[in-house]
This record gives C-alpha cells, sequence and structure tokens, in this order.
C-alpha cells in the first residue's frame, strides 16, 4: 500500500522526463536534453516501455553516435552565430568518474565488486544487528567495503559526513587504476563480455592473426566499437614482442591487453 503513491508519481512522463534530464546532463556535461527534445522524448518513451529499466537508458546513451563521438576541436573564442557548431555535433570531453569507472571495468571482467552506500560511511551495529544499508554483504554477514574503498583511492563514493567527490589524475590515480586494472583483468572469465578467448579456437596460438583477434576483442568489448587505425601500430608492436617471448601466452596477452584498455583515454576520457 505504502509503494502505490511512488508507483503512481513514476507512471507520469514527466518523472521520467526528469531522470532522463539528469542523466543525459551527467553523462554530456550540459543540458543536452533542451537542445535535443526529441532525443530526450525518445529516451521517455524508452523508460515508459521499459518500466523505468534504468540499465536499458544508460546502454542506449552509452552506446549512441552522440557519445561515442570524439570533441577534438577549439572551442572558438568568439564564435560566429552564422557558422557555430553546437557542441552535441562534435561530442562530449570529460573523465568518466571514479564509480561509473570502476562499475565498467567490473562488469567488463566479470568481477562482482559491489558498490557505494554514499548515505553510511560505516555501517553501525547495535542491539538489532546491523542497520538496513545498501552494501553487498561477505559470506560472513558483514558489509563488504571492497568498491568504496577502490573508489575512494580515485576520489569516488563520497560519503555524507567529511568526504567529497574529486576527479584525480595524477600518479596516485595512475598506479591505483594499474593495481585495480591488474587485479581485475587477472580474475577475468570465460563468460566475462572482454574475455577474447573465446573467439580464438586455439588457446595456444601465438599467431598474429590469433592476438589479433583477442586484442581487437577485448577493445570491441570495452569501447563497442572495432579498434581505430591509429592504435594498430602499438597493437603490432605489443603483438611482435609476445610472439618473440616464450613466456608470453595468448593468456597473459589477453590479460594485458584489457589492462591497457580499461586504463585508456579512449575509456577514461569521453
Amino acid at each position: 500500500v505504502l509503494q502505490r503513491p511512488g508507483e503512481l508519481i513514476a507512471g507520469h512522463e514527466a518523472f521520467y522526463e526528469s531522470f532522463v534530464d539528469r542523466t543525459l546532463q551527467r553523462y554530456f556535461g550540459y543540458d543536452i536534453g533542451s537542445q535535443l527534445p526529441l532525443v530526450r522524448q525518445r529516451l521517455v518513451d524508452l523508460m515508459l516501455e521499459t518500466g523505468g529499466d534504468v540499465t536499458v537508458l544508460e546502454r542506449e546513451i552509452l552506446t549512441s553516435a552522440l557519445y561515442t563521438a570524439s570533441n577534438s576541436y577549439d572551442e572558438p573564442v568568439d564564435p560566429d552565430s552564422a557558422t557555430w557548431a553546437p557542441a552535441y555535433w562534435h561530442g562530449p570531453l570529460k573523465l568518466m568518474d571514479a564509480e561509473t569507472w570502476l562499475a565498467t571495468a567490473a562488469k567488463l571482467t566479470g568481477v562482482d565488486l559491489g558498490h557505494c552506500d554514499h548515505r553510511y560511511p560505516e555501517v553501525q551495529s547495535g542491539t538489532q544487528g546491523l542497520h538496513p544499508h545498501g552494501y553487498p554483504t561477505t559470506t560472513m554477514g558483514q558489509p563488504d567495503y571492497g568498491f568504496r574503498d577502490r573508489a575512494a583511492l580515485l576520489g569516488g563514493c563520497p560519503d555524507q559526513v567529511d568526504s567529497f567527490r574529486e576527479l584525480r589524475t595524477g600518479l596516485i590515480a595512475a598506479l591505483t587504476q594499474a593495481t585495480i586494472t591488474e587485479e581485475l583483468c587477472g580474475l577475468t572469465t570465460a563468460s566475462a563480455p572482454i574475455f577474447p578467448l573465446g573467439v580464438i579456437e586455439d588457446p595456444n596460438d601465438k599467431t598474429q592473426e590469433a592476438l589479433l583477434l583477442a586484442a581487437d576483442q577485448v577493445y570491441a568489448s570495452a569501447l563497442v566499437k572495432p579498434m581505430p587505425a591509429d592504435a594498430m601500430s602499438g597493437v603490432m608492436e605489443g603483438v611482435e614482442l609476445c610472439r618473440d617471448d616464450l613466456s608470453c601466452t595468448p593468456t597473459a596477452f589477453a590479460v594485458e591487453t584489457c589492462r591497457l584498455v580499461l586504463k585508456s583515454a579512449d575509456l577514461i576520457a569521453y
């Protein structure tokens, strides 16, 4: 009974329109909903069709040509209104926040890291046990702070007491990302989206074709597009190094490629 008012409110188009606007603002960094009302309306319709499924909405945004476009032009200082091109013609360019990056890396590698609960820095226990919270729990029934602790090192998962969100791009952030990607890519299993060896018939095949196929699978899984031509020289260098190294296996090559893609500017800066 208590849920009914919320269900009625959430059934109105205006409710989803506001949510779509906030989601677009979060990913693109400007009020794209007002500038492209037809795009916003289609996303609102999508929310109505799926009963408010947030994951469907976000996937639609993140795989769109608008989102995956790269902003590589200089903003004019004093634009001419006759020739000025709006920002959405060129695409966004901003850094992915810590939680989004960590959740993306975890999902691609098939590792369940959990999530944050911004309300509580720590979950307190009392006579009735642990109070309700949004953290995942360990096998011992205790809150699992693994995601929170990793994201906090990158400036994410702020709480309501003494933390704030920030984007970190220095050496500490780079080292933290290197450690996290090494951990996640090393735990990748055959069921993970980024796992490339499922497309290679022989797991011991170190031919140029097999290693290139593995690299392209990793890149395409993470970026939802084929590997660009300007990245091929670096990939080919890695392929040749692996082929010349007797200790390098296709699995080790795939793990290293996974690490490089997950911390690449193509993924983090968008």
